[in-house]
């Protein structure tokens, strides 16, 4: 979180949208949830203009996504603006005999892992 706040210092006027939508679930009040939670805010008390994204990413300098899955669908199918996400876990996938993905999981770990490749920026 340090090395972005960094990063964003130096830009001036930089609008930075979040879809925190993945993170309204039961992940809201634990890891993923707290940090972007602590992060959004971490930003806006930088003096960032940070926006969630609840509809539309009209004005958006940079897109956030702070939480990625790779058995889930997180990631946008078309880049629209520059990018960053957040990989906070991927035990699941050093230790799948504990992680049964199924075939879907499976199916959705190659779309996921294509996706991330469009990235701008990833935190790990």
């Amino acid at each position: 979180m340090v090395k972005l706040v960094h990063w964003l210092r130096g830009a001036e006027n930089m609008k930075v949208f979040f879809d925190l939508s993945a993170t309204e679930n039961n992940n809201r009040l634990r890891g993923v949830g707290v940090y972007a939670k602590n992060l959004y805010e971490g930003l806006r008390r930088e003096g960032k203009e940070v926006v969630e994204v609840v509809e539309g990413i009209e004005g958006a300098d940079i897109l956030h996504y702070p939480y990625f899955d790779p058995f889930f669908l997180t990631l946008p199918y078309k880049k629209h603006k520059k990018t960053i996400v957040t990989v906070h876990d991927l035990i699941p996938l050093v230790f799948p005999k504990h992680f049964p993905s199924g075939i879907k999981g499976r199916l959705k770990w190659l779309i996921q892992k294509k996706l991330l490749d469009n990235a701008d920026a990833i935190i790990t």
